[in-house]
């Protein structure tokens, strides 16, 4: 059987980021792994908390520490509050791969973050088809003649039954006759 193995490893980094990065062995990997496996939805809330401190700290500190995500290695911290009790970064900043968990859960938005959203559970129409609820706000069509299915649900939409190139045609020529009766001038007036 053939052994791949990369005779020239770093070279990739050394190319594209200029630098050569430290390499883990998959020994190391693997353990990383097993201690991820019992981590609980609480260490991953620590470290997602300590992550966020120390990008607020950065942010805090003004423009010396901007952008703030590629500056945190510099921020102080509790390096036990991170799940494997080791940054996701080394001292110089690059990414860590023993330190970095896989995502459990979505990460919460930062104080002072937060988009103002006004939810109102009443917004929204009904498809003008299965009169299903939208939950959307409703907008005007933009543009020239709002579109039969403008007013369709996604899954009306999608089940919209083609049309034949015979009915293209009739809706075309249907759309270059102009009606006669404007055009028609009786004198009755």
């Amino acid at each position: 059987m053939t052994q791949f193995g990369n005779r020239n490893p770093g070279v990739f980094d050394l190319k594209v980021y200029g630098n050569i990065s430290k390499v883990h062995t998959p020994e190391q990997m693997r353990e990383r792994d097993l201690l991820q496996s019992v981590a609980t939805d609480d260490d991953f809330r620590r470290h997602t908390a300590e992550y966020n401190a120390r990008v607020r700290w950065c942010i805090d500190q003004g423009p010396e520490y901007w952008p703030a995500h590629e500056n945190k290695h510099r921020a102080p911290g509790d390096d036990t509050n991170f799940i494997f009790k080791i940054p996701p970064w080394h001292a110089d900043g690059s990414v860590n791969p023993l330190g970095v968990p896989d995502n459990r859960f979505v990460e919460p938005v930062l104080p002072g973050f937060e988009l103002p959203i006004e939810y109102d559970s009443k917004t929204g129409w009904n498809c003008h088809k299965c009169q299903e609820w939208i939950s959307l706000p409703p907008r005007k069509f933009e543009g020239g003649v709002e579109p039969d299915d403008w007013w369709w649900c996604l899954t009306c939409r999608k089940n919209k039954p083609k049309l034949t190139a015979r009915q293209k045609k009739f809706q075309a020529e249907v759309a270059r006759i102009r009606d006669i009766r404007g055009l028609i001038n009786t004198g009755c007036d």
